[in-house]
């Protein structure tokens, strides 16, 4: 497998979702994914795709920066991408994924050891929303590193917090009936 499971098994949900499928069963092979589906008003069904097969659909869905089953939204695409993206992290060698009980059944190797776990539907939804969030601010943070630009008052070589001293002034003007301002002599924190 070249093809990061992130990205496959996001190709896999579109696929699901395109197919409307209520179920789902991924089996894994060292060149194959094995998908079985059924509706719930429908037959079961399965498909096999090579891991190049996936690698070209995605490609062809970047480079056309569209899904290519045709545009849809659904549940499945989201949910195995995410999936995907835990296993690359965790470096889980999948062998088995299964739908069940609102929720994703995982049977795979982890550094050669047998590994299991349940995801559940929302905590895998909630994962999806955080990590678009978190690639939306760093695009963000990204195009906002441009050279700050300082009002007009902040340059110079006063400092932007200390305000400009009261000028001097003769006897005659401070024995006014007014009392002086000394707003202006006082720093500003």
């Amino acid at each position: 497998m070249v093809l990061s499971y992130a990205e496959s098994l996001r190709v896999i949900g579109q696929w699901l979702d395109y197919t409307l499928a209520d179920e789902a069963e991924l089996i894994t092979t060292e060149h194959t994914v094995t998908v079985r589906w059924h509706r719930l008003q429908g037959h079961p069904d399965l498909r096999t795709f090579e891991w190049a097969e996936l690698r070209e659909l995605s490609d062809q869905a970047r480079r056309k920066r569209e899904n290519p089953f045709g545009r849809m939204t659904g549940r499945w695409a989201p949910l195995l991408r995410t999936l995907g993206q835990e296993l690359d992290s965790g470096s889980i060698e999948l062998l088995l994924a299964r739908s069940l009980a609102s929720g994703l059944q995982i049977y795979g190797l982890q550094q050669g050891l047998p590994y299991s776990q349940w995801f559940a539907h929302e905590r895998l939804e909630d994962w999806n929303t955080l990590q678009r969030t978190q690639r939306v601010t760093r695009l963000l943070r990204a195009k906002s590193r441009k050279r700050a630009r300082w009002p007009l008052g902040f340059r110079g070589s006063l400092a932007p917090w200390i305000r400009p001293q009261k000028a001097h002034t003769s006897p005659r003007e401070e024995s006014s009936s007014q009392p002086a301002p000394d707003i202006f002599t006082q720093p500003v924190l």
